[in-house]
């Protein structure tokens, strides 16, 4: 490869030019960076010192498009910013008004905005307000979750919550609609072990509506399953004339996934084994289908052997 060989003259001068070209661009940084310039921020309006005994409508998008007077520095490193992307907008401006202009209230505003900018303005300029009657309510929390867990285990007990009831506040038809309130979704994959940790409740979609508190304490009991056999006893049921109904066999066995911790407490009592003899009397079935009612909570039956079976009915 051919190398360039340069006389000490001809380094003298790439060495003047590369000098002249950074301190060209180092000159054009800072006029750009330095300069005034506008930048435009969409904000999402948050309304602070709400009145207390009545609730309001916007009557327009909770987004506004703020302008505000910079430099190219700022404007650079704004981007960046971790601050939040809201309006906080104080309803003890509204008086006895139901609207609010932005144009009249500048200075009260800029705390909302990256340091060292001064807003121009902010469109819309104003907010409209419908006032109605505000109201106070509790309703339950709904645990929403998406959980899965490891092969022999499983939820083994009450979902708790804590609070159970959250308060909401906000117009009196609005919150006459809700009968719960939900939380986020909780996700996990293959649970071994009990979950007990919180869960933030669902955003309101509405400013005008707020819930307390906003997160809620959840305790999801979680263990080992194991199997266990029971014989359980065949009732006959649809007999009004009280046949005499012989039934083979006349126990069914059923394999049920129990906690290990309830093992020995699980019984053959805490299930129901019926045959339903309308399947004879109308449909001269012959053979009657097993049905088990489970009354022991959070047991699994997987197995129910026989499911069908022979019978002699002596009238």
């Amino acid at each position: 490869m051919a190398i360039v060989k340069l006389s000490n003259l001809e380094k003298r001068k790439v060495s003047i030019f590369i000098v002249c070209l950074l301190c060209a661009i180092f000159a054009w940084l800072f006029f750009a960076l330095f300069n005034k310039t506008f930048k435009l921020y969409n904000r999402v309006v948050v309304f602070k010192n709400l009145p207390l005994n009545k609730a309001f409508y916007p009557l327009q998008s909770d987004t506004v498009c703020v302008q505000v007077e910079t430099n190219g520095w700022e404007a650079l490193f704004s981007g960046w910013s971790k601050r939040k992307k809201t309006l906080d907008v104080d309803l003890n401006l509204l008086g006895d008004k139901n609207y609010i202009v932005f144009s009249q209230n500048l200075p009260l505003l800029k705390a909302n905005i990256y340091r060292n900018q001064k807003i121009i303005s902010i469109q819309p300029d104003t907010l409209f307000f419908d006032f109605t009657k505000r109201k106070v309510k509790k309703i339950p929390v709904k645990f929403i979750n998406q959980l899965t867990y490891k092969k022999q285990f499983n939820q083994s007990g009450t979902i708790e919550l804590n609070p159970k009831m959250v308060t909401v506040i906000g117009p009196e038809t609005e919150i006459n609609k809700l009968s719960y309130w939900p939380t986020q979704i909780l996700k996990s994959k293959k649970n071994s072990a009990s979950v007990n940790q919180t869960v933030r409740l669902l955003k309101s979609t509405k400013n005008n509506i707020n819930v307390y508190p906003s997160v809620v304490a959840v305790k999801i009991p979680v263990e080992e399953f194991t199997e266990k056999l029971l014989d359980v006893p065949i009732t006959v049921t649809n007999n009004p004339n009280y046949y005499n109904v012989k039934l083979f066999p006349n126990k069914v066995n059923i394999k049920v996934m129990v906690p290990l911790s309830r093992y020995y407490t699980i019984t053959a009592d805490d299930f129901e084994a019926k045959v339903d003899l309308d399947l004879w009397a109308h449909y001269h079935a012959e053979k009657l289908s097993v049905k088990v009612n489970n009354k022991a909570a959070y047991t699994h039956i997987v197995q129910i052997e026989p499911h069908q079976l022979n019978y002699i009915i002596k009238k």
